[in-house]
């Protein structure tokens, strides 16, 4: 959005040998306090990123960059320690781990931003600035007037924080909000039926599955994560509480993506092959054992799934216990001690957008353990890590397809977690909303053209 135009190698943006990616800035672009935005704050937002005092949840892409350079106030030019094929769609981009860019001017010379007054009252580039924030309750936003695309259509924006999918539903249709940002599977068929709403639905490069923490002693066996797989019904679970608004999983990769091989398929179902494996492992009703299940609190989704994991498992030797926890906490970094990135769990519910690029070595990688990547799941291979390097150091795609099909065919091997659906978006919205586009990565590309 703040680039002149999208760096590729027909542009000359991305240098004949992959090692340097040049931006070019929009020159129209100011700060919500009117201050200019310019190519110092990109490049004080790389070292923000990169700075080991700073609380990030990944540095996936950012840790390959070897330098950046300004040579003028809208020129911004990174070179990097090796080839990384995803770099444009990941990095200041909406994927694997979204940063946004940040005002040099405020926060520069200082030690770390983990408690600057900034992270209450920050400000921004985009089409609304905030004004207010009542944590645990609401943002305010105003319009920004000075927007560089254009004066935005609507005046104020409110977003509340709604726990519970239930009241999520019942506001839309008292008109007491406008739109589910993302509302669930399972409240899709309620939505459907609204007579003055309407639903909008994306595929994304994502899914929803039943991750494992294959650091842990219990799930670190492999023959106890196939025998938990062939034990859970995930063509049920799809059924019944996703009620296949998206496709069944085979991976972590969606059908509709180039890297997507058709010839690899999901776990099947077939207790007695549970119960064997389960049993070579030391696992049977006569000598049961407890797993640590992580959801997140007021998600009907993620209540349902567990419910069935629950009923699964039990026959076999296996008690889920359940832990509950509010977004904050369950998304919180490494270092502040998130439920998903410090691994607090042994099986989790998990669900992941990704952007446009089949780039997954921030989700696989031995060096992506929070906070360098999003490896929550703890999972080390080196066969993963060479087929890694392979995928990711070129930018043709003949090359980088094969590697995923390695890497997809290892995931289903190796059994890092359990992949129901593919990924999307159920985005409700009352009909008094107009101009609301969204595509597979972002819901706010156009919210300047928003309007009500």
């Amino acid at each position: 959005m703040l680039a002149a135009q999208v760096p590729t190698t027909a542009n000359g943006g991305i240098s004949a040998d992959g090692l340097t990616i040049v931006y070019h800035l929009r020159k129209n672009v100011k700060w919500h306090d009117g201050k200019p935005f310019t190519s110092e704050d990109v490049a004080f937002t790389y070292h923000a990123v990169v700075n080991p005092a700073n609380n990030v949840v990944s540095r996936t892409g950012y840790q390959e960059i070897d330098r950046v350079e300004t040579p003028d106030p809208y020129t911004v030019r990174f070179h990097l320690k090796r080839k990384f094929a995803p770099f444009v769609s990941t990095v200041f981009a909406e994927s694997d781990a979204v940063y946004c860019l940040l005002p040099a001017h405020l926060l520069k010379g200082m030690h770390d931003i983990n408690r600057a007054a900034f992270n209450s009252q920050p400000i921004g580039t985009g089409p609304f600035k905030v004004v207010n924030w009542q944590r645990g309750d609401h943002i305010e936003y105003a319009r920004n007037d000075d927007y560089f695309l254009g004066k935005p259509g609507i005046e104020k924006v409110i977003v509340k924080f709604v726990p519970d999918t239930n009241t999520e539903y019942v506001q839309l249709r008292t008109h007491e909000i406008d739109w589910i940002l993302d509302a669930t599977n399972r409240s899709v068929p309620q939505l459907r039926q609204l007579p003055d709403a309407r639903l909008a639905q994306t595929h994304a490069n994502g899914y929803l599955s039943i991750g494992f923490n294959t650091s842990h002693p219990i799930v670190s066996d492999v023959r106890v994560r196939r025998g938990i797989a062939a034990a859970i019904n995930r063509v049920r679970i799809n059924h019944d509480i996703l009620h296949d608004t998206f496709p069944l999983a085979v991976a972590d990769l969606p059908r509709f993506l180039w890297a997507f091989d058709p010839t690899l398929s999901g776990p099947k179902y077939d207790p007695a092959a549970a119960a064997k494996l389960l049993t070579s492992a030391g696992i049977t009703p006569q000598h049961r054992v407890h797993l640590a299940y992580a959801t997140l609190a007021g998600n009907a989704t993620d209540a349902g799934i567990v419910v069935q994991v629950q009923e699964a498992l039990r026959p076999l030797g296996i008690d889920v216990d359940v832990h509950a926890a509010a977004g904050p906490l369950y998304f919180a970094s490494a270092e502040n001690g998130g439920i998903l990135y410090a691994g607090k769990f042994d099986m989790v519910s998990s669900s992941w957008i990704s952007g446009t690029d089949p780039d997954n070595s921030s989700l696989f990688s031995c060096n992506a353990f929070p906070p360098k990547g999003n490896n929550f799941t703890h999972y080390c291979s080196p066969e993963m890590d060479a087929a890694q390097r392979m995928a990711l150091s070129s930018y043709d795609r003949a090359v980088r397809k094969p590697a995923y099909a390695k890497i997809e065919s290892l995931v289903l091997r190796d059994v890092t977690s359990i992949y129901i659906s593919s990924a999307g978006t159920n985005q409700a919205v009352s009909v008094d909303f107009k101009n609301f586009e969204p595509n597979p990565v972002t819901s706010v590309a156009n919210a300047y053209r928003w309007s009500i």
